[in-house]
């Protein structure tokens, strides 16, 4: 079976040669009767050159959550199923273990849109119940929170500006689920910030 690395590699190898083609056949139809055609092999060259990127960056995504895990995740031994990143990509149930692929209570997928408020208290409760912080780690912790609250409404600003102004549909669709996503983001860091306050 083919991992979920060399896939991406093979995706991005793939659009990498596609865009070539693409360049080559359209330098040979630069005269004025192939217009037309020119301008929809154009047009497919840029998607092309659009997936290369978004291949790239998937690949490059995926590496880091790698080191991420390896550096902050679990240990090799026993991991319940909702905690963990580690088994969830070795096992290729998801790509990237951020917070969407989170198994909320009922054992669905946080998935792309943002949990009812009872499944986000449920959910932070079950991840911070057992965790004591110090009183000034918590002051330490809001201040941080705060920073970064203020990061994702930015981010979150931005890709809803470009959702609005998208017109090709993988930036739209990309706008759209950055957009959920940091909304998550958002609503999760909130929660945070609640119970350390």
């Amino acid at each position: 079976m083919v991992g979920i690395e060399e896939t991406i590699r093979e995706i991005e190898e793939v659009e990498k040669r596609a865009e070539k083609e693409y360049r080559s056949i359209l330098k040979k139809l630069k005269d004025p009767q192939y217009a037309d055609f020119r301008v929809l092999l154009l047009r497919m060259a840029i998607d092309t050159a659009l997936h290369k990127h978004l291949a790239e960056a998937l690949r490059k995504a995926y590496k880091e959550a790698v080191e991420l895990v390896d550096e902050f995740g679990y240990t090799d031994g026993i991991e319940l199923p909702e905690d963990a990143p580690r088994r969830q990509m070795n096992e290729e149930i998801v790509v990237i273990p951020g917070l969407p692929s989170i198994i909320l209570p009922g054992g669905e997928f946080m998935g792309g849109r943002i949990p009812p408020e009872e499944a986000l208290r449920e959910l932070l409760n079950l991840k911070l119940e057992n965790v004591v912080i110090p009183l000034e780690k918590k002051r330490d912790i809001v201040k941080v929170v705060d920073e970064i609250l203020s990061l994702e409404g930015r981010m979150r600003d931005g890709y809803s500006h470009l959702e609005k102004r998208a017109i090709h549909p993988l930036i739209k669709a990309i706008a759209v689920e950055s957009k959920n996503n940091e909304e998550q983001h958002i609503s999760v860091l909130q929660k945070i910030k609640e119970r350390m306050e």
